[in-house]
């Protein structure tokens, strides 16, 4: 996986050439997408990318984007994402990561755009959520509620099995998937709780800090971001207080993920009577997707099945 740093201007020039000659004159505008369009990336950082079509971009085109990235995935080159837009998709506003794009060809249209409506935003970013607490897991065929640890008999109580993508579902042990993990909890707490929407993990300690700053899990987020990604660059901890410390803040998680878990499931009712195709497709994955003990839980998820 290629370093942050010196080489990333020269991959990003690369990806932007190679998408422009695969989908030659159909794209309007091309995006750098995250952290490494703040300039805020680390070595375990994918390349995420936001293709804007000039005409609208049917299922194959959106697939052909898809097996694009795939490829190189595969290959081993980078760890690519894509965002495939349209004119229809600016219709009704976009998502936040999109307002923080970098334009590297045509013309910024994304910049100016309104957001998505705030009750769309905020069941995303509870999609989200539910997504990394999943992924951390493992990918399941079904997903517990409430949760369990990834192996709770470990020293990072297997936070760290799923950690880095290093190619098409190949991962090893580290600490990004942990702080997505943590950082998605995080930005669907301040959306449902704030109505703050934060376009990047790499913002979320100082985000939630100014709009939610005496928020007990603040501390856990915080440390867990500072020692999985500021100091660690996504690799877990060297030394040997670092690790015990990561350890512990890998103990105290597991409240946090039930309750921001729970929140998002009692939510599905609502989430599910949005009018955004994509977001109720999302609701319906989950509610085909997790199980739960607890009878409100239970509940939410036949009352979303119901409207979807």
């Amino acid at each position: 996986m290629p370093a942050a740093g010196a080489d990333s201007g020269s991959l990003v020039a690369g990806l932007r050439d190679r998408l422009l000659a695969a989908f030659s004159g159909e794209i309007h505008s091309l995006y750098l997408l995250g952290s490494r369009a703040l300039g805020r990336e680390t070595a375990a950082s994918d390349y995420d990318l936001a293709i804007l079509f000039r005409h609208p971009a049917d299922a194959g085109k959106r697939q052909a984007v898809e097996r694009w990235a795939e490829t190189i995935r595969r290959a081993g080159e980078v760890m690519v994402d894509t965002t495939v837009l349209d004119p229809g998709d600016l219709a009704g506003g976009v998502r936040p990561y999109l307002k923080i794009g970098r334009c590297l060809t045509g013309e910024d249209v994304l910049g100016g755009a309104p957001l998505r409506p705030a009750d769309e935003l905020v069941a995303y970013y509870g999609h989200l959520a539910v997504y990394f607490l999943w992924a951390v897991r493992g990918r399941p065929a079904v997903l517990q509620h409430p949760l369990a640890y990834p192996a709770g008999g470990e020293e990072f109580r297997g936070y760290d099995r799923q950690g880095i993508r290093v190619g098409e579902n190949q991962y090893v042990p580290g600490c990004a998937q942990l702080v997505n993990d943590v950082c998605s909890l995080a930005n669907f707490r301040m959306a449902r709780l704030a109505g703050v929407f934060c376009p990047s993990k790499s913002l979320t300690v100082a985000t939630w800090s100014q709009c939610l700053p005496d928020d007990p899990w603040l501390p856990l987020v915080r440390e867990v971001y500072e020692l999985g990604r500021t100091q660690g660059q996504g690799r877990l901890p060297d030394a040997p207080a670092d690790r015990r410390r990561l350890a512990e803040w890998c103990g105290a998680l597991l409240p946090f993920e039930n309750e921001e878990l729970t929140a998002c499931l009692l939510a599905l009712p609502r989430f599910a009577a949005l009018p955004d195709p994509e977001l109720r497709q999302r609701t319906l994955s989950i509610v085909r997707g997790v199980t739960s003990r607890d009878p409100a839980v239970v509940a939410a998820l036949a009352a979303a099945k119901a409207l979807l």
